[in-house]
């Protein structure tokens, strides 16, 4: 299949922009771990899914509580920045839109802790772009990845005390 055999049409740029803005706005949620204003971009109601997970959530109040449940992990693991990378976008109807995202995660020092690519299901209503379905193509896998290279690095660390450049008298 050809991308002019698939349902829709490209996104324009004013359209693309729109997006942007939306995953920005969504993208500085997260970083503060602001559930609240997190849930507010989401459309009633809600669905996560991946190869292991389905959810429905029925509302704001329920999408905020999820997020929340979410949020001492990315701390534990150091979550400082998120950016995005909008891979493609296409216009379904009128109103709907399909997203291709790759999340970027960073540290506090600016280091890229991980990725993560996920499509979106957007729909244009009356306050603006809402997510509708969140599909995480590779979050769990990444996130897994990411735990064991930190648990890799902490043991490495612990055997070998003082290596990084400072003294350990």
């Amino acid at each position: 299949m050809t991308d002019d055999q698939l349902i829709g049409r490209p996104a324009d740029e004013k359209t693309r922009t729109q997006v942007n803005a939306f995953l920005r706005a969504y993208g500085a949620a997260l970083r503060t771990f602001d559930a609240e204003t997190s849930a507010g971009l989401w459309g009633e109601p809600g669905m996560v899914i991946s190869d292991a997970f389905a959810g429905v959530l029925d509302s704001r109040e329920e999408m905020a509580a999820g997020l929340q449940q979410g949020y001492p992990r990315y701390q534990q693991l150091g979550l400082a920045d998120i950016a995005h990378e909008l891979l493609g976008c296409r216009v379904i109807t009128d109103r709907l839109l399909l997203a291709d995202v790759r999340w970027l995660f960073y540290d506090s020092r600016g280091r890229l802790l991980t990725e993560g690519l996920y499509v979106y299901l957007l729909r244009r209503d009356r306050a603006g772009l809402r997510a509708y379905t969140a599909v995480a193509v590779d979050e769990a896998e990444r996130i897994s990845e990411l735990t064991r290279r930190q648990a890799a690095a902490a043991l490495e660390a612990a055997h070998h005390p003082g290596e990084d450049g400072n003294r350990q008298d």
